[in-house]
């Protein structure tokens, strides 16, 4: 067995790793390296078609892996870009396994390209207001807010 896959089924043995980043599905088994995140096979998909300047995806058990890709896995994962993309995010707003298509699509330009659920820095520095950013999310680079307040 590789190193790399070694590594990604160790990342893939913590718990919040066991599910689909975006929709809690069980047993990921796609990753989009730009956020550090594992993902279902549907959520896969809606990344792939967001096009590489967004999301670059790997298939967990198919693809080659850089050295970069498998530090940015272990660097971030499930549990802390939920702390960065789904700050104000409730429960019930989180879309299903079992959702349509255009529902999981629209789900995830929310959290990842109109920042729907990160916390946004006030001009006085604090972390009080919830907007959207007027740009694309710049992966990897959440809301300044979002990132200090996740801890390492």
């Amino acid at each position: 067995m590789t190193d790399q896959v070694q590594v990604l089924k160790q990342l893939l043995q913590i718990p919040a790793n066991k599910r689909c980043a975006d929709c809690g599905e069980r047993c990921p088994r796609f990753a989009s390296v730009t956020f550090g995140v594992f993902l279902c096979n549907r959520c896969f998909g809606v990344h792939r078609g967001l096009g590489t300047h967004i999301s670059r995806t790997r298939s967990v058990h198919l693809d080659k892996w850089s050295d970069e890709q498998l530090q940015a896995m272990k660097s971030i994962g499930n549990e802390k870009a939920a702390r960065i993309w789904e700050a104000t995010l409730e429960e019930s707003c989180r879309v299903a396994p079992d959702a349509h298509d255009s529902v999981r699509e629209e789900f995830i330009r929310d959290k990842y390209i109109r920042k729907r659920f990160c916390v946004e820095s006030s001009p006085d520095g604090n972390n009080a207001q919830t907007t959207p950013a007027a740009q694309p999310a710049s992966p990897l680079n959440p809301p300044k807010a979002a990132a200090s307040q996740a801890p390492a």
